[in-house]
C-alpha cells in the first residue's frame, strides 16, 4: 500500500493523515512505526510524538482537523460531541468537556501552562493514534 491508497482508504482528513505521517519524519518511517504504535501505544516513544514542544505545536497546528476527527468519533459512539470524547481520554479523565472547550479555544490564556500542555498532548497523541490505526487495519485489509 501507498501513501495515496491509504489516504484514500481512511475517512480522517486527508491534511490530518499528511500531518501524522510527516511528523514521524515521512512516509517510510510512519510506515515502519505504524504497526507498533498502533499494537502497543504511544508509551513507547515515536518520533515526533515524545516532546511536549512537538505534540503542542502539532496539536496547535492540525487543531481544526483533530476537533473535526474527534466529532466524527463522538458521534459514531453516540456522544455528546468532541469535547466529550476528549474528556474520557485516560490522561485527560479529571478534565469535564467544559474544561477541554475552554482550555482549546482560550489557548492563548493558558499558553505554556500544564493544562494547556495535557490537553494538547492528548491531542496530538489521538491523531497519531487514530491514524496508526487506520494503517495498521488497511495492512491488514490489503493482506
Amino acid at each position: 500500500m501507498n501513501k495515496i491508497e491509504f489516504i484514500n482508504s481512511t475517512s480522517i482528513p486527508e491534511s490530518l493523515v499528511e500531518a501524522v505521517i510527516n511528523q514521524f519524519g515521512g512516509w517510510d518511517d510512519f510506515t515502519e512505526s505504524a504497526q507498533d504504535f498502533a499494537n502497543h501505544g504511544i508509551d513507547s516513544g515515536f518520533h515526533g510524538f515524545i516532546y511536549h514542544v512537538d505534540t503542542v505545536n502539532f496539536a496547535n497546528d492540525n487543531l481544526k482537523a483533530i476537533l473535526s476527527l474527534a466529532k466524527n468519533i463522538s458521534e459514531d459512539f453516540g456522544l455528546d460531541g468532541a469535547y466529550s470524547l476528549i474528556a474520557g481520554f485516560k490522561c485527560l479523565n479529571y478534565y469535564t468537556a467544559d474544561d477541554i472547550a475552554d482550555i482549546i479555544h482560550m489557548r492563548e490564556s493558558f499558553d505554556d501552562g500544564a493544562d494547556f500542555i495535557q490537553v494538547f498532548n492528548a491531542l496530538a497523541w489521538f491523531a497519531a493514534d487514530e491514524v496508526c490505526r487506520a494503517y495498521a487495519d488497511s495492512v491488514e485489509i490489503a493482506a
